[in-house]
């Protein structure tokens, strides 16, 4: 099965999902499952943020630079279950693709809820909230990991509109 993570610029929230759900995978000795992630308005000159490299190190971690990835047709045609990290995504998802993806938390939690970027959550730059704000938020994928898996099955059959 392979997993992929959307989000909008392929620098944080599906950057970070792939690499704790790779972590997970590995550390968890789990047979026939990948993962790739991708950004619906990626640019090959963003990169991830010293900021999100630190807190993913807590997690064991270790990012190495891999330029961002937009989500292509290719990359939808390659994977299994296609998550959105956001409502913004999954739309972009169904009006683009044609197809219509579940959200992280949905998978997770049963919940139809977002996964905010930071300057959707504190839009005007604070380094504190945007530290705090960070850490919290890849805390929230990281401990969503085994739901994940868990639940992961039930979505294998994204489904076109």
């Amino acid at each position: 099965m392979k997993i992929l993570f959307v989000c909008s610029g392929n620098v944080f929230r599906s950057l970070s999902a792939e690499y704790l759900m790779r972590k997970y995978i590995i550390d968890n000795d789990i047979k026939n499952m990948s993962v790739d992630s991708a950004g619906i308005y990626a640019t090959p000159d963003a990169g991830m943020s010293e900021r999100v490299k630190r807190h993913l190190k807590e997690y064991g971690v270790i990012v190495r630079y891999r330029e961002p990835k937009r989500l292509t047709i290719d990359l939808i045609e390659d994977s299994d279950v296609i998550v959105a990290m956001s409502t913004t995504h999954k739309e972009f998802i169904r009006e683009h693709f044609s197809l219509d993806v579940p959200l992280f938390n949905d998978i997770c939690y049963g919940k139809k809820t977002s996964v905010p970027d930071v300057d959707e959550a504190y839009p005007v730059f604070d380094e504190d909230k945007w530290n705090s704000y960070t850490s919290k938020t890849i805390k929230h994928i990281h401990d969503s990991m085994p739901a994940l898996v868990k639940n992961i099955d039930r979505f294998l059959k994204t489904k076109h509109l």
